[in-house]
């Protein structure tokens, strides 16, 4: 079973408990191992207005492995950031997901799909 690294929107979906978020999360064993990288938790946590909503995010995030921060990927997002930032309008974080991506060899699940495709090699699965 291979990894699949999880993008923040699709967890801010699952937040506003969208249907296809929903059915989505509860497919998604059936096929990957979900990972969550730090930059897509602090995103989340950092998105939080008040305490039930900082519960609400733990919450959801404890349901998945997080992987550990690599400085070899800190050190490809910037580059990766470089190449894109002017081009695309890339942020660091998304240079971060997608360097990590692409040393593992693990596909991106994203809502962004369209914002991730700068990146050659990454492969991008837009769950719904």
């Amino acid at each position: 079973m291979t990894d699949l690294l999880i993008d923040t929107s699709l967890f801010i979906d699952s937040l506003r408990a969208s249907p296809a978020s929903t059915l989505f999360f509860a497919e998604v064993r059936r096929t990957y191992r979900p990972v969550v990288h730090p930059v897509v938790e602090a995103e989340l946590l950092a998105g939080a207005r008040n305490r039930r909503e900082l519960r609400m995010v733990e919450r959801l995030l404890n349901r998945f492995e997080s992987l550990p921060l690599e400085s070899v990927d800190a050190r490809s997002s910037l580059r990766l950031l470089r190449r894109h930032r002017l081009s695309h309008g890339m942020s660091w974080e998304d240079c971060l997901l997608a360097a990590t991506a692409l040393r593992l060899k693990v596909a991106l699940g994203t809502l962004n799909d369209r914002h991730f495709r700068a990146f050659r090699g990454l492969r991008v699965v837009r769950p719904y």
